[in-house]
């Protein structure tokens, strides 16, 4: 539970279960825009500025996504164990700092391979962290009887801020590579100040004195792959991941550097058509897709 607010607290955050969830969707929002223009921009740095071959782009790209998979478990104990709030204030402030350092190194001419692969691994490693704060985060700012349209306000805030991150990652081709750089981390520090107006998220009495042991980090992903519901969602995200949206990060922006003749312009188009067409294909399952079964 957490703690009675202070007054001053009370004043900036309306009362009630579900008081903070505006500035939660903001925080959310802020972070997938700031995502969709680095996705964009980092892509570009890679294939249209340094001129990496096919396999380059594989590895600088596997840089960003491998932190993730080897710390998300890591960052889902220290969710269970730290105030989700400040801590999901604390890494977008890490996120934002990186994203400027990146801004600063391109600005300075001192732009590298290992530059790249640096910043991936930083920001791949700041998002394992971030995913989990967040969604545990997310029932403490909605009620259990809303808590289905909370999820699907986020899951659109998420979509649809992605697009737009990506359309002005694109916009790259008319103001400049460097000024476009430096809009992630202001888009962050917003993110940040919006989680600065919720509640404190603490964690259960006695869960953040207790001791972590290596366990800990395994038992979440044994109660997942022993569910007779969870274990087929894990399996088919786990397959979309490999067959899908791997391929899609490397193939699209070789592409359209080597087949089409295409710049940042043509990168930002194609990354927008992506979170668009998944907002537009969940609406109309939605609104005319006999569902019995949902999930299935």
């Amino acid at each position: 539970m957490a703690r009675p607010l202070e007054t001053s607290e009370a004043a900036a955050v309306p009362a009630g279960p579900s008081g903070g969830y505006p500035f939660f969707v903001g925080g959310v929002a802020s972070w997938f825009a700031a995502f969709g223009m680095h996705a964009v921009l980092f892509s570009w740095l890679v294939v249209g500025v340094l001129e990496l071959p096919g396999s380059w782009v594989g590895i600088t790209q596997s840089a960003g996504a491998i932190p993730s998979v080897l710390l998300v478990l890591v960052g889902g104990v220290l969710a269970d164990r730290r105030d989700r709030r400040g801590l999901l204030i604390g890494l977008h402030l890490a996120a934002a700092a990186a994203g400027a350092g990146l801004a600063a190194t391109v600005a300075a001419g001192w732009l590298s391979l290992p530059v790249l692969i640096g910043f991936a691994l930083l920001n791949g490693t700041i998002a394992a962290f971030v995913m989990p704060a967040r969604d545990s985060l997310l029932s403490e700012v909605a009620s259990g009887q809303n808590m289905v349209r909370a999820v699907a306000g986020m899951n659109l805030a998420q979509f649809g801020f992605q697009a737009l991150g990506s359309a002005a990652g694109g916009a790259a081709r008319w103001i400049g590579t460097v000024p476009a750089l430096c809009v992630p981390p202001v888009l962050l520090l917003a993110g940040a100040a919006a989680f600065g107006r919720l509640r404190p998220a603490p964690p259960e009495p006695g869960v953040a004195a207790a001791r972590l042991q290596p366990s800990d980090l395994l038992v979440g992903l044994r109660i997942v792959l022993g569910s007779p519901s969870l274990g087929p969602i894990f399996g088919l995200t786990f397959a979309v991941g490999v067959l899908f949206g791997g391929p899609f990060m490397v193939i699209f922006p070789l592409l359209i550097r080597d087949f089409y003749g295409g710049g940042v312009y043509e990168l930002g188009l194609i990354s927008t058509a992506f979170p668009v067409g998944t907002i537009l294909g969940g609406l109309a399952v939605l609104l005319h897709g006999q569902i019995r079964h949902k999930g299935r």
